[in-house]
Order: C-alpha cells, then sequence, then structure tokens
C-alpha cells in the first residue's frame, strides 16, 4: 500500500498467509530503512502511471469501461495494423509476382521468338534436306538404275564367262575322255609288247575317267592288273616247293608261308621291299602243311607231315631261335588252328587207320603247352580239316571217314562229348561256321555241301544240303557279315548262297571264269569281294555289291603255279596268294596284290616311277596324244622289270633331264603338248 501523503509503502491488516511476503516487502524497502533507521526520508512525487493506477482504484468501473475501450481502439489500431501490413505484403508479393509475371511474359515472348526463329530455321533447313534428300534420292535412283545396268552387264559377262569355262570344261573333259579312251585302247594293244607303256596308260586313264567322274571300267582295270604283273616286283621267291599254307599277323606286320620244302618264311609287309631280310624257320622233318597265328600275335604254329607243330615267338628279336616244338600222335598233320580265345592250339590229322586219326588240344596258356594234350578221339580215317566257332566253344572236325565230330571245347572233358554228324557220301575236305556260331557248312567229295544246326549240334537234325556242283567240293567259306556262304568245286565253278532273315535262297549265284578246279576261296574284311584261288594259276576277286557278281571278275594273273593259299591283310588292302607248281612249270612264290582300286593305281605309279623319269613319263603322253603311243622314248624304258633285289630308285632322285631322251623335233609337238595339258591337268 502507498500513504497517499507521503507515497510510502505500508501493510496494513494483511490477509492470512500474507505477513511474511508483507514484512518481507518491507524489509526490502530502502524508504521503510531509512525511516527505521531515523534518516531523513525523501518524498517522491507519483508517476504518472502511479496517479493512473490511484485513480483508477478509485475509479474502477470508468477505468474499466475506458480499458475496454482502449482495448477495443488498441485492436482495432492493431488489426489495422496488421492488416495494412497483410495489405502491403499482399500488394507487395502481388507487385513481385506481377513483375515475376511480367518477366515470364518476357522470356515466354522471347523464348516463342526465338521458338519461332528456330522453327523458321528448321522449316529453312526441312526445306533445304528435303531438297538435298530429293536430289540424293534422285541421285541414288540414278547410282541404281547405273548399277543395275552394270549389273546386268557383269551378269551377262559372267554368263557369258560360265558359259566360256562351260565350254571350255567340257572340251577338257571331252579332251581327257577322248585321252582316257584312246590311253585305254593304247594299253590293251601294247600290253603284250610294251607292259610299261601299257601300265603307264592304263594308270592315266583309270585316273581321269574317275576324275571326269566316269566310273572305270573293268577291262581297262583287268589291263593296269596284267601290267603291273609284268612290269612290277615277280614275287616273294626263295621256297624251293610248293607253298601250302599261307597266314597273316593280326597287325599285318608278318605274313608266313609254309611250303613242302620244309621250310616256314616269314616276310615283313611293313617294309619297303617284303622280300628282303627273309626270316627262315626251319626245324621241320617234312613238309609243312598248316599254319595258324594266335590271335594277340604271340605265337606262330605250324605243323606238318612229321608228326611235329612248333611254336615260333614272333615277338622275338628272332623268331627263328628256340622254338617249342610239339610232337602230336596223329603221325601226319593236315589241319591246324589256334582258337579265337588264344587258349587252344587244334592239330589234327592221321595216317592209314583208326589208332592215329586223333584231333590233340594244346593248352598255350599252360606254363608247358607241350605237357599233357586231349586227344579227342573218334574218326575212324585221317582228320583232314578242322573249325572253330568264333566264340571259341564248339570244335568241329571232319575227314575221309565221311563224318563230322562235333566237340564242347566249354566241357570241363572236352573228349568225353562228341556229337556226330552223318550224311555226306565222300570225304570230307572243307568246314567253315557262321560269324554268329549257329551253322556248320561242310563241303564233301560227293559233290554237295550240308548246312549243319550248330547251337547247339543235333546229331538227329536233318542238315540243309546244297546241290548244284558237279566235282568235288574243295573250299567253302561264309562271309564276315554272315550274308553269303560261298563254296568251289573241281568242277571250274563258285556257288554263291545268300542267308536272309535268317533263311538260305534256294538258288545260288553261279561264278563262271575259272578254266581250273578250285582250291581256296576268302572273303574280305567288309564282305564286298570274294577272292578264289585255282589249279589254273589265277585268282579272282568277286564283287559281291554289283547286281551281278559273276560278271566281270578281276583276274589276278602272274603265278605259273596252282594257287594252293590266300590270305588277306586285317586292313583290307592286300592279298597275298600262294603257288605250288605242276609237271609243267614250277612257281613256288608268293604275290602280293593290290584290292582296292585306289591302291593298285598307287602301286602302278610307284612301278611307273621306278622305270621313267618324269620326262621321259611326260614324253610317252606326247606320243601317245600324237597318235604314236608304242614310239621308242629312252633306253631306260626297253630295260626289263626290276628285280626283288635289284635296288629301287625314287623320282626325286632321278636326273630331271636325261641325256639318252631324243628332243621332239616334229611340228605338231605344241598340238600334241597342248592337247595333254588340256587333258591331263
Amino acid at each position: 500500500m502507498f500513504c497517499p501523503n507521503c507515497g510510502m509503502r505500508f501493510c496494513h491488516e494483511p490477509e492470512p498467509g500474507s505477513r511474511d511476503r508483507t514484512l518481507k516487502t518491507l524489509r526490502t524497502s530502502d524508504t521503510l530503512d531509512r525511516w527505521l533507521a531515523g534518516e531523513p526520508i525523501r518524498v517522491s512525487s507519483p508517476s504518472d502511471s502511479q496517479r493512473l493506477a490511484r485513480w483508477c482504484g478509485k475509479h474502477r468501473w470508468t477505468a474499466a469501461l475506458v480499458g475496454m475501450v482502449a482495448a477495443v481502439l488498441l485492436a482495432v489500431a492493431v488489426l489495422g495494423v496488421a492488416g495494412y501490413f497483410v495489405a502491403a505484403t499482399e500488394l507487395a508479393n502481388a507487385d513481385h509476382a506481377r513483375q515475376k509475371a511480367e518477366i515470364q511474359r518476357i522470356n515466354a515472348e522471347r523464348i516463342a521468338e526465338e521458338q519461332l526463329r528456330l522453327a523458321a530455321e528448321r522449316k529453312r533447313e526441312s526445306e533445304q534436306a528435303a531438297r538435298l534428300a530429293a536430289a540424293q534420292r534422285a541421285a541414288r535412283e540414278a547410282a541404281e538404275r547405273r548399277l543395275q545396268e552394270a549389273e546386268q552387264v557383269r551378269l551377262r559377262i559372267e554368263q557369258q564367262r560360265q558359259m566360256a569355262e562351260k565350254h571350255q570344261d567340257e572340251a577338257a573333259r571331252e579332251a581327257r575322255t577322248a585321252l582316257a579312251i584312246q590311253l585305254a585302247e593304247d594299253s590293251q594293244n601294247l600290253l603284250q609288247s610294251h607292259p610299261l607303256h601299257s601300265l603307264l596308260f592304263a594308270g592315266e586313264s583309270l585316273q581321269a575317267k574317275i576324275r571326269n567322274g566316269i566310273a572305270p571300267d573293268h577291262s581297262t582295270q583287268q589291263v593296269l592288273r596284267d601290267a603291273l604283273a609284268a612290269v612290277g616286283t615277280p614275287g616273294l621267291t626263295g621256297h624251293d616247293g610248293p607253298i601250302l599254307k599261307t597266314a597273316i599277323s593280326p597287325d599285318g606286320h608278318w605274313l608266313a608261308t609254309a611250303s613242302a620244302d620244309k621250310t616256314v618264311r616269314l616276310w615283313n609287309l611293313l617294309g619297303d621291299e617284303p622280300s628282303r631280310d627273309t626270316i627262315i624257320l626251319e626245324g621241320h622233318k617234312g613238309p609243312v602243311t598248316a599254319l595258324a597265328i594266335s590271335p594277340d600275335g604271340r605265337w606262330l604254329a605250324s605243323a606238318g607231315f612229321d608228326g611235329l607243330a612248333m611254336l615260333w615267338r614272333l615277338g622275338a628279336e628272332n623268331p627263328a631261335e628256340s622254338p617249342l616244338t610239339i610232337r602230336t600222335h596223329s603221325g601226319r598233320i593236315h589241319a591246324m588252328l589256334i582258337s579265337p580265345n588264344g587258349r587252344w592250339l587244334v592239330t589234327a590229322g592221321g595216317v592209314g587207320g583208326r589208332e592215329r586219326s586223333v584231333a590233340e588240344l594244346w593248352d598255350l596258356s599252360a606254363e608247358d603247352p607241350a605237357a599233357r594234350p586231349i586227344e579227342l578221339r573218334g574218326h575212324e580215317r585221317p582228320i583232314l580239316v578242322v573249325a572253330i566257332s568264333p566264340d571259341s566253344r564248339w570244335l568241329a572236325t571232319a575227314g575221309e571217314d565221311k563224318t563230322i565230330r562235333v566237340w564242347n571245347l566249354a566241357s570241363r572233358y572236352p573228349a568225353a562229348e562228341q556229337v556226330v554228324l552223318r550224311g555226306h557220301d565222300g570225304w570230307i575236305g572243307a568246314l567253315a561256321i557262321s560269324p554268329d556260331g549257329r551253322r556248320l557248312a561242310s563241303g564233301s567229295y560227293d559233290a554237295t555241301a550240308r548246312l549243319w544246326p550248330l547251337d547247339p549240334p543235333d546229331a538227329a537234325a536233318e542238315p540243309i544240303i546244297l546241290r548244284g556242283h558237279q566235282g568235288w567240293i574243295g573250299a567253302v567259306a561264309f562271309s564276315p557279315n554272315g550274308r553269303w556262304l560261298a563254296t568251289g568245286s573241281f568242277d571250274r565253278t563258285l556257288q554263291l548262297w545268300e542267308f536272309r532273315n535268317g533263311q538260305i535262297e534256294p538258288s545260288p549265284k553261279v561264278l563262271n571264269g575259272h578254266t581250273g578246279r578250285i582250291q581256296t576261296l576268302a572273303f574280305t574284311p567288309d564282305s564286298r569281294r570274294l577272292v578264289s584261288g585255282g589249279f589254273d594259276a589265277t585268282a579272282r576277286l568277286w564283287d559281291l555289291a554289283a547286281e551281278d557278281p559273276g560278271r566281270n571278275p578281276a583276274v589276278l594273273r602272274g603265278h605259273e603255279g596252282p594257287i594252293n593259299a590266300l590270305s588277306i591283310t586285317p586292313d583290307g588292302r592286300w592279298l597275298i596268294s600262294g603257288s605250288g607248281e605242276t609237271f609243267e612249270s614250277r612257281d613256288n612264290t608268293a604275290r602280293i596284290w593290290d584290292i582296292g582300286l585306289d591302291t593298285l593305281l598307287e602301286s602302278a605309279r610307284l612301278v611307273a616311277s621306278r622305270h621313267l623319269t618324269p620326262r621321259e613319263r611326260k614324253q610317252i603322253l606326247l606320243d601317245a596324244a600324237r597318235g604314236e603311243p608304242d614310239a621308242p622314248v629312252a633306253e631306260a624304258v626297253r630295260q626289263p622289270p626290276l628285280r626283288a633285289e635289284q635296288k629301287t630308285i625314287e623320282p626325286e632322285a632321278m636326273e630331271p633331264e636325261p641325256s639318252n631322251v631324243p628332243p621332239l623335233q616334229t611340228p605338231n609337238t605344241a598340238q600334241a603338248e597342248h592337247r595333254l595339258r588340256i587333258a591331263i591337268e
């Protein structure tokens, strides 16, 4: 409270609870402290706010009314100011927005002007581009027209060139064909007088036909074979007696020949000259009549009339050293083989009566194969032939007693189990088992062949009798694919029986051509050819893929004695024939023949290169092109054929310009050379 006179604060009748607060207020007042201290107190005049406060205290309702009016006025003023500021702000914002819109308008106008300018420029550019595109299109169309015209010209020129090439090719083809025909005729005409010329002409004729897509004719192939036999290596010589058997190792490395001269010879088929470095295997006391090579190529077995079977180690450094000698109980061995599984060596033969007509099994897997054989007895006369199934289960033996006996090699006691097949009326001289092991074929001196079931053998089963031959049947063979059965007879014919759907056709194909009895047969590994060897000193290749296999066989001439043995290399490339002797001639050689035409042409080329230089070869062909096929070319051409022991000279080692070749001086040389170049290039 304030004193109305002096303005000093004081407390009077404070409200409950407010005493302490009043005292505290008074203590803090400087005026009270000075009054209590007796110091003079300065009276201060109330301020305007104090007077206003006192007046308001006295006139409360008036003050309240005035306050309310003031508040209203203040509120109005505040609201006015606020409205002013809001309006000002809005005006400023509107002005800013106007300015911004103006700027945007200006920018938009500028952009619109720029866009108009750019549009005008683009329009001008597009118009210019359109004019340029039209010009380019016109130029392109003109260029395309010129290109089409040029292409048409090119096509006409290309057609003319193709026509010219076609005419040239046709002319060259006609020239090659004409030359091939001429060379074929010349080769036939010169076979007797100039076999080397004949060899060259026949080879060139066949190659020209092959290049022209013309099937090589059989007559020219025959001339080539005859010329090669006359000019080439005469054969593998050295035996002093007939070659009775031949055998080839599974790897095609060794050829073995067995002879009546009591020796076996080994020839290296992989060498440059098989006739060189021959290995002679000696030890037999009589003619060697049988040969066999084990499937692994380890053993070569030979047997003969001395009753001995000898095992030679082909893998040894010198196979002739330390052979394993087996003494059999048959006296004479007529037949021998080694089972396909390589375990059994089978020897069979006999002399005279029953006691020595025995087949024996020798276990090659034993430490000593000669220790204890298994004797297969039952035949009453000598055993002539044996055969074994591909699975090494069945062994068949046959001979002079007209019976076939089948032995089960899978049995624990093979000698105790035998099936006797009867029916032939003559000696049985040939046996063969089909590749599937289900059939056994036999050929007899009663002029019949018989087909027996073999899996299993049945003595009560009736065989299929194959008739048609008029003489002894000395050879039978199955083709490796099982499709064909071939029989060869002393009546100089072969019969080819075909199997279809497991059944044999009733009528065989008869193959004629041999002029002597047929003694041996062999199929090539691919079953495409049948080879026959006869007493007429020839072997013949029959093409089983031809529509008529009996037509145009290839005749292999060169032997002077009967062909007793045939063997074919595992790759089917070469045929080896072994020959004997007659009262009129002594051959006793083995020959190597090319079976396929490609290898035949290669052999002809090699033989020709040994006798003729490239210059001499060209000279002979030029003479043939001029119509002078028998014109002398060089002294070397008239030399006798090279023998096996003579040194051969490869073409690269020959002189390119031999002095003994006379130069051509005839006016037709250029024409002949041109004709030859067109024909053979």
